[in-house]
């Protein structure tokens, strides 16, 4: 019982990573592995979303309080990517709805 939370996480993580290089590939990036790697995951994200110096936001999101405008900055890559797959940016709202909303949104954009 105790073993139970952790292979969820461990399932949503590799399921996340997986969806998220998925979408990563078919925007072609070439540095969509990364998604895999906890944080500088977003690299690809910034890459695909054509947000400015990706690795540079990248980088920011190491630094406490200065990462809230890194953050911000993903959000709006990904509505651009949401965008470049031809899907509602509106999507991402389901990202608010607990425990299932990361999932019904990435398998929308990686798999839809």
């Amino acid at each position: 019982m105790h073993r139970l939370p952790l292979v969820i996480s461990l399932a949503s993580y590799i399921f996340g990573a997986y969806a998220s290089q998925q979408i990563f590939s078919r925007l072609g990036v070439q540095s969509a592995w990364l998604a895999w790697i906890p944080v500088v995951g977003l690299y690809p994200t910034f890459v695909a979303g054509e947000e400015g110096q990706p690795l540079l936001w990248t980088i920011l999101a190491f630094i406490p309080l200065v990462n809230i405008i890194s953050g911000i900055k993903a959000i709006i890559a990904w509505v651009k990517i949401a965008g470049k797959l031809g899907k509602s940016p509106w999507i991402l709202l389901v990202f608010l709805v607990p425990y299932v909303g990361s999932f019904i949104a990435f398998w929308y954009l990686a798999f839809a």
